[in-house]
């Protein structure tokens, strides 16, 4: 289904409306937020929170009680309204550790050919799946989350299979 102009203008300002709102529900509840359901979240469309009500967003389209349609298009700014600071510091903490972990699995020597495309290409699914998380709910859509973490989770248990392996092989000069 293809967006026309005005539908992509209104999720466009939807979208800024909530991060910006973000910024001052973090600001405003710091350190915690809100609590989990009521900003940025399908849950927080049914029933319709009172935060949108209260930060003045229940009257852009695609944010109103009669059309919730955007909720869920900011997940960074539902991260930081529902967590607050610390939960966004978490999952931003969680998030570079993941990258950089299999930015190394991914740059580590393997015997298998194979075994360096899937963690390269591990890597590169984790890095485009955090890109995407700042205009869709990559991170709350189950099926797509268990395939990108068990990929994730395959690189990481490849690389450190590669190590124990290299750690077990016996050295060079003593291989005779």
């Amino acid at each position: 289904v293809r967006l026309g102009v005005e539908e992509a203008t209104n999720s466009s300002t939807a979208r800024v409306a909530m991060y910006g709102a973000s910024v001052r529900i973090a600001g405003d509840h710091f350190p915690v937020g809100v609590g989990f359901g009521r900003f940025g979240s399908a849950q927080s469309a049914n029933p319709y929170s009172p935060i949108y009500v209260q930060y003045g967003l229940d009257g852009i389209d695609g944010l109103s009680p009669a059309n919730s349609a955007f909720i869920g298009d900011a997940y960074w700014a539902g991260v930081l309204g529902e967590t607050g600071a610390l939960g966004a510091l978490g999952l931003i903490v969680f998030s570079a550790s993941l990258a950089v972990a299999s930015w190394h699995a991914a740059r580590r020597t393997y015997r298998d050919p194979l075994a360096i495309a899937f963690t390269l290409g591990a890597w590169m699914a984790f890095v485009h799946a955090l890109v995407e998380t700042t205009a869709s709910t990559m991170f709350d859509s189950p099926p797509r989350i268990y395939l990108l973490f068990g990929a994730v989770a395959l690189a990481l248990a490849l690389s450190r299979a590669e190590v124990i392996r290299r750690e077990a092989a016996p050295p060079d000069s003593a291989r005779g």
